[in-house]
């Protein structure tokens, strides 16, 4: 049983800044397995410009690629580990999805695209599980 799932920090969409837009993203997990994993796509609003806070979602992209909706959080810890000085050039941030980077990678091998405007939302939705056992597949011949 998992824990309870309780509603990420969103921008009302009556307090959006002039430069929010649209955006196609994944979101959720909706099936699949390890090695193709299968996302539902939103149309998405994006606030660039918002301040972005601790559980708060926003859309990243990852060396280029598709954007995905994503929880951001502040670690308060260098790449290391340590103990780093708030707004510190090497003060880590994490994703949801356990990715950490620094300021550095930034625009480097991810893109923080804007922070997400929305009515309030649960995220990430419990998984479904697709994952199929090995137990299931015929025995070899020896």
């Amino acid at each position: 049983m998992s824990a309870p799932v309780k509603p990420a920090k969103v921008i009302d969409p009556a307090k959006a800044g002039k430069f929010s837009f649209e955006i196609m993203a994944y979101t959720d997990v909706i099936g699949g397995n390890v090695m193709d994993t299968k996302y539902a796509k939103e149309l998405l609003t994006i606030d660039p410009f918002a301040e972005l806070e601790n559980d708060c979602l926003i859309v990243c992209q990852f060396s280029g690629g598709s954007p995905h909706m994503a929880l951001w959080s502040k670690t308060g810890k260098d790449e290391d580990g340590k103990f780093a000085r708030r707004g510190a050039d090497n003060e880590a941030f994490r994703i949801h999805f356990g990715v950490t980077y620094t300021k550095a990678a930034i625009g480097e091998w991810i893109n923080i695209l804007g922070r997400v405007v929305s009515d309030p939302r649960e995220f990430p939705k419990e998984m479904p599980i697709s994952y199929s056992s090995y137990s299931s597949l015929p025995a070899r011949a020896a």
